[in-house]
């Protein structure tokens, strides 16, 4: 094939990427969040990387052994034994570290470089044959869009395609079935009640202070879609070890103490009783991924690989607060994490899922932790609180509440009452469940409550 002139295209670059997408698995999931096969110009690096694509599609691991296995699938996708450039010329020459971001943006310029005279080019020609400048211009403005597709569909509607899409989407509420798919409910039926449902689409930012239980309700919250409903869902987690997280969640669905299955003190009939809660999670659509070095594209790489592997709905992503902010340089934190939001926004579009983003609150009167500015992004924004020691009596049974401090699709400020057993990790908005898990009610401490005169 006829080579492209230097300043449409770096075939080291294109080498380079390739060779860090088998060297290291972080890098590749860096370059799948960024790269795709448009932006490599020669056959056979446009060959090697559709197969480095479809391999971590299917959940393979990508190393330089395990994509040289794969030598007809690389021929069927235009790869040819030597013809012009070598198998190792191409993936066997990783770069430095700090090298990686700047092939990747040289492939990117190149690209768009590309596009440019692709555009210019039509351009002329359609001039050259006579078209109108009108139509020449928009040619050229339709190509260039094509820069900053998102991969999501954009679709102009006329006031009849809008008038049928109002019939349709009516219709489609309206029918338990249909609605089923494109909304998800939760085991608690007052959220259920006050938000519609998670919409397919929907950014979910669930928020607390530090250790006020936001990954507590987001386990009650997975549990009832994945082990009740059996609807597929993903939970990345980057606090704990598989071990720890196991516990809690042995824990939770047997509702034996935490603290005693931890320190081996439980019963035999208790440790028997969490053990076969085991069966529960092998017959759920329950996906979990702990990846302690939280990144933001490889969350996004591990989200969209889950969806095309296992059709998932929904995914949590526990927590936002320690996605890792090393690989964005001269930004500030919040202003990382407001980015990291705007993704998993699109990225939520894109795919048709629910993504539900764990946040941490400050101390300091419950702002969002980093940013203030990640709730911008939010269609819902739920934050759990505990009910201070002093009103724990009028409150009674409940211990927390669950405020609706946005929504786009309900109204704002609302309180759900919850109850919360530490020890079971487990959260209920059933009074009577309630009620069980409380006990007595609290004496008053100090003076009565009261409002206007009169005690509460």
């Amino acid at each position: 094939m006829t080579a492209l002139p230097a300043q449409l295209a770096n075939v080291s670059a294109e080498c380079s990427v390739l060779s860090a997408a088998v060297y290291r698995e972080d890098w590749l999931l860096d370059i799948l969040q960024r790269v795709n096969v448009q932006d490599f110009t020669r056959s056979e690096t446009a060959a090697v990387f559709d197969v480095i694509y479809k391999m971590h599609q299917r959940g393979e691991k990508v190393t330089l052994e395990t994509l040289w296995l794969h030598n007809k699938e690389l021929n069927d996708a235009g790869f040819v034994m030597g013809r012009d450039m070598t198998f190792s010329e191409m993936v066997n020459n990783p770069p430095a570290p700090h090298e990686l971001s700047g092939f990747i943006d040289t492939l990117k310029e190149m690209t768009a470089r590309r596009r440019i005279m692709q555009a210019t080019q039509t351009a002329a020609n359609m001039i050259t044959k006579g078209e109108m400048a009108e139509t020449a211009f928009a040619e050229i403005e339709r190509l260039v869009m094509e820069r900053t597709s998102t991969g999501m569909d954009r679709e102009m509607l006329s006031p009849d395609k809008l008038a049928d899409a109002i019939e349709a989407a009516v219709d489609e509420r309206m029918n338990e079935k249909e609605r089923k798919k494109r909304v998800i409910y939760s085991t608690f039926g007052m959220l259920n009640k006050f938000s519609g449902g998670f919409e397919k689409g929907d950014l979910v930012i669930l928020s607390a202070e530090s250790g006020a239980g936001k990954s507590a309700f987001s386990m009650n919250l997975a549990d009832g879609i994945a082990c009740s409903m059996k609807r597929p869902t993903l939970y990345l987690n980057s606090e704990m070890q598989t071990n720890q997280y196991a516990l809690r969640w042995s824990s939770y669905l047997s509702k034996v103490s935490h603290t005693a299955l931890r320190n081996g003190e439980a019963s035999k009939d208790s440790a028997k009783l969490a053990k076969d809660t085991a069966a529960i999670i092998r017959n759920s659509a329950l996906w979990t991924l702990n990846m302690p070095d939280m990144q933001v594209a490889a969350v996004l790489a591990e989200v969209r690989r889950a969806k095309a592997q296992h059709n998932i709905e929904i995914a949590f992503v526990d927590y936002i607060g320690r996605m890792d902010t090393m690989n964005f340089k001269d930004a500030k934190e919040w202003q990382v994490m407001k980015s990291a939001a705007q993704r998993l926004k699109t990225l939520a579009v894109e795919l048709q899922i629910t993504v539900v983003m764990v946040a941490q609150l400050t101390s300091d009167g419950g702002r969002l932790a980093q940013s203030s500015y990640m709730s911008h992004e939010a269609d819902l924004w739920l934050n759990i609180s505990r009910i201070k020691e002093d009103e724990l009596q009028r409150y009674w049974p409940w211990n927390y509440g669950l405020i609706f401090r946005k929504a786009r699709n309900c109204e704002a400020g609302k309180t759900i009452f919850l109850r919360f057993n530490g020890d079971t990790l487990t959260f209920t908005d059933q009074e009577s469940e309630a009620k069980k898990m409380a006990g007595e009610k609290p004496a008053l401490a100090g003076t009565t409550i009261t409002k206007g005169g009169v005690p509460l």
